[in-house]
């Protein structure tokens, strides 16, 4: 049977809430991941910024009357952990709008007669009142004669010195001694913003408030990030109507250095094209008049009351994989982290993987354990490099055999800082978890590895705050013959995309021991307090083998759906969902299910509001090792298709532009029905509606 799968966003039209806080977020379309970053604005000195935000940033979601803003956030660079803690004292912000008619900015009288009528010479000029004239193709100077052979015509501003003005265009007489031509400008927009920090609130300005102290606080790391500086205004609060204003401008300034820590302070979110209908300018001064243009304006997070707006303006949208899918023939058992939280951290917690035949190992099985980091194992001399490799021979180090695991046998362990173990002599230190290279790469040929987490760690970043840390290669022979036990510890180790000047923004202790008796391997896990976003992968993978990849295991919840048993190499990759895009308002979203099987059978897209979490077998419904993860409750909606390929799509979903929306989760699960009735079950994928 077939039902359209928006019946699930109707039955949440129907749950939705109304009444919503009334919130912006600018520029547009960065709720999930800002394109740049900045340290131009919120810095280790004394600093005075202007953001300037186009007015249609406004109009185009809803805001078609006056608004009272009351609150600014400002959010660190996504995927950046730092503890924050600087204090800048006095901040002075001031909320205005850019003028919307032309102004003269400056009288220029000519004082010799240039070899071209294209030249008029001058007495001198401020350069960065005209800054935006000499690269912006709408040219918004113009010369205007007011006296002289040239009275009343005008002509472009195309360049200029502090001697010189271009003009675009000749006048028909060539300027004389003595003759005066008014700089005017035009209307300002977000494009032609200028480097007088006075031009750009020309049209309104409202009060300045000075905010005694602003505190920056710790951001975790997360995609998007945390908003670390918030500015609540009263006498500040600007009331702005973006369909008879101007555009809005948002001005900061501090004359102090913050304290303590200075150079510690995170960079910014911001935009990094003028696609985003955004600028700034900023200078390392609180009293400048002038500044240094730039695209990269802050993501700013506005708190207003008044009419329109999107509820929610700051929640993404997003799509988190849950479950795993079933039919693989690989001996990987492995997790796929995105945008998610590493959700496996400690203390206390570890995964412990034992094969089925401690001679010849052909899968592992993976249960859940409470092992702790066993910190007296780190010994040894420390890599604190970044993607640092140590090596070790088994052999030497005290074992009797080789490391033995599903698809070879290595003598040699090579440990790498980003958070993985190659099963082989390898000195690569990948920094960049992929999934192609993770099955065993591609012109390059990469072989097994072990990983508690592939992350891009840095191992000497916390140093100066955690004089121990790095990572460790060290043998434990206490046990005897055929019992010793090699540990690989990261201990305190950093993320490499955190502040390099100062240390202990993210801190992560984590270790893999593997056992020459059993040849089982734990992964133990200690604090962690970076990670926040994953982009990682912690698991098992046989790579290459004899130039061909291992096929896709899919990746499995090791944080729920432990134990599980991994299967012998084959050809087949197990069934796997994908979402084409985020279900973000007014998005159009077509879900593909990948790695059918080659023979008939009926494929079914499920969307329900509901999700089991571990999902269940379903004996009769499922095969063997497939789990259940959407229960097909009553709200459930099914798409029946003819699964003739390796791939099957979706109808297109439609997400409505209805702002109450935002919050609310679907999950989605494919599942491929043989001619027995039976059905293998892909990954379900949790979505969470909002915004881009």
């Amino acid at each position: 049977m077939r039902h359209a799968l928006a019946r699930a966003i109707a039955a949440l039209l129907a749950l939705a809430a109304l009444a919503q806080a009334q919130q912006l977020l600018l520029p547009a379309d960065f709720a999930q991941a800002a394109p740049g970053t900045a340290t131009a604005t919120w810095r280790s000195t004394a600093f005075r910024f202007q953001m300037m935000y186009d007015n249609s940033l406004f109009t185009s979601r809803g805001v078609n009357g006056p608004i009272a803003i009351s609150r600014l956030r400002f959010r660190a660079e996504d995927g950046e952990a730092n503890l924050g803690g600087q204090v800048y004292s006095n901040v002075s912000v001031r909320l205005g709008a850019s003028p919307t008619t032309a102004a003269t900015v400056r009288s220029v009288t000519a004082s010799a007669i240039a070899s071209t009528t294209t030249i008029l010479q001058t007495t001198g000029l401020v350069t960065s009142e005209f800054a935006s004239g000499t690269t912006d193709a709408q040219r918004c100077f113009t010369l205007v004669g007011t006296s002289g052979a040239n009275l009343g015509l005008s002509r472009f501003v195309s360049g200029n010195t502090t001697l010189t003005i271009t003009v675009s265009a000749a006048f028909p007489s060539a300027p004389a001694p003595g003759d005066a031509f008014d700089v005017v400008r035009a209307p300002i927009t977000f494009a032609t913003m200028a480097q007088a920090f006075a031009a750009n609130v020309a049209g309104a300005a409202g009060a300045t408030e000075t905010i005694a102290s602003v505190a920056v606080a710790p951001a975790s790391g997360a995609i998007p990030n945390d908003y670390v500086v918030d500015l609540a205004l009263t006498t500040g609060a600007f009331v702005y109507d973006p369909t008879t204003m101007g555009n809005l401008v948002v001005e900061v300034g501090c004359a102090a250095v913050p304290a303590p820590n200075a150079t510690s302070i995170v960079p910014f979110a911001t935009s990094a094209t003028p696609i985003s209908k955004a600028r700034r300018v900023a200078q390392n001064s609180a009293t400048a008049a002038t500044g240094l243009l730039s695209d990269f304006a802050s993501v700013v997070l506005l708190d207003f009351a008044g009419p329109g707006g999107a509820p929610n303006a700051a929640l993404p949208a997003s799509v988190t994989s849950l479950g795993a899918g079933c039919g693989a023939q690989s001996p990987n058992v492995a997790q796929y982290f995105g945008v998610e939280d590493f959700d496996l951290r400690g203390p206390a917690k570890s995964l412990r993987f034992s094969p089925d035949n401690a001679a010849a190992p052909t899968r592992y099985t993976v249960t859940a354990g409470t092992a702790a980091v066993d910190l007296s194992k780190a010994t040894g001399a420390a890599v604190t490099t970044d993607d640092g490799i140590a090596s070790t021979t088994l052999t030497t180090a005290g074992w009797s055999v080789p490391f033995r695991f599903p698809g070879g046998s290595t003598p040699t362990l090579s440990a790498c800082a980003n958070g993985y173990v190659w099963l082989a002599a390898n000195t690569t230190g990948d920094f960049s978890p992929t999934i192609a290279e993770w099955l065993g790469g591609g012109a390059t040929p990469l072989p097994a590895r072990m990983a508690p987490f592939w992350h891009d760690f840095h191992a000497g970043r916390n140093l100066t705050t955690h004089p121990a840390s790095g990572m460790y290669v060290a043998t434990d022979t206490s046990g005897g013959p055929g019992n010793a036990v090699t540990y690989v510890t990261w201990r305190e180790v950093g993320e490499y995309n955190t502040v390099a000047a100062t240390g202990g923004h993210s801190v992560n202790t984590l270790q893999a021991a593997f056992f020459e008796a059993t040849q089982d391997v734990e992964f133990r896990y200690g604090a962690m307090s970076g990670c926040r976003w994953g982009t990682g992968i912690a698991g098992f993978t046989r790579g290459s083998a004899g130039g061909a990849n291992v096929a896709d295991s899919g990746s499995r919840d090791l944080s729920q759906e432990l134990p599980v048993t991994s299967a012998p190499a084959g050809l087949a990759a197990a069934l796997a969902l994908t979402a084409s895009d985020r279900l973000a308002l007014s998005a159009s979203v077509v879900f593909t299910a990948a790695n059918l099987p080659a023979e008939p059978g009926i494929g079914v897209f499920v969307l329900d509001l509901l999700a089991l979490q571990p999902g269940l077998p379903v004996p009769g419904l499922t095969e063997p090792g497939c789990i259940l993860t959407t229960p097909l409750s009553p709200a459930a909606a099914l798409e029946a298709v003819l699964a003739t390929g390796p791939t099957a799509a979706s109808a297109p979903l439609v997400v409505p532009a209805d702002p109450a929306l935002t919050g609310f989760a679907l999950y989605a699960q494919f599942a491929f029905v043989r001619t027995a009735f039976t059905a293998l079950t892909s990954n379900a994928l949790q979505l969470v509606i909002g915004n881009r």
